[in-house]
């Protein structure tokens, strides 16, 4: 019987939409766990630590092909925009303050 990849070396063959796609359900199953975390049985919390476990792996990846920055394409191109608004707002004396929130939640969530 072959032995299976650990997930570590398996990612590094996945297209880089399958580890966003992966990390978006990890994420998404884990913020649902920890809301009804009063009433998990014990096998939902290891589901759970499990999930997450694979997501730090799945952004581990994405930050080693993106070159050390834990930002995706999608995140570097949407920085990229509201960065763009963002000078438009300031150059032309607009409100920006929803524009600064955005830009500060991505940068957060990526440091």
């Amino acid at each position: 019987m072959r032995k299976a990849l650990p997930l570590e070396e398996l990612v590094k063959t996945w297209e880089v939409s399958m580890l966003q796609h992966s990390l978006s359900t990890c994420e998404k199953r884990v913020k649902s766990l920890e809301a009804e975390r009063d009433s998990l049985t014990e096998d939902q919390v290891n589901l759970g630590n499990r999930l997450d476990l694979n997501a730090s792996i799945y952004r581990e990846e994405l930050k080693r092909r993106n070159n050390g920055t834990s930002l995706t394409t999608y995140e570097q191109e949407s920085l990229t925009a509201l960065y763009v608004g963002l000078d438009f707002c300031k150059c032309n004396d607009l409100p920006c303050g929803d524009i600064e929130a955005a830009i500060e939640k991505i940068e957060l969530m990526n440091s």
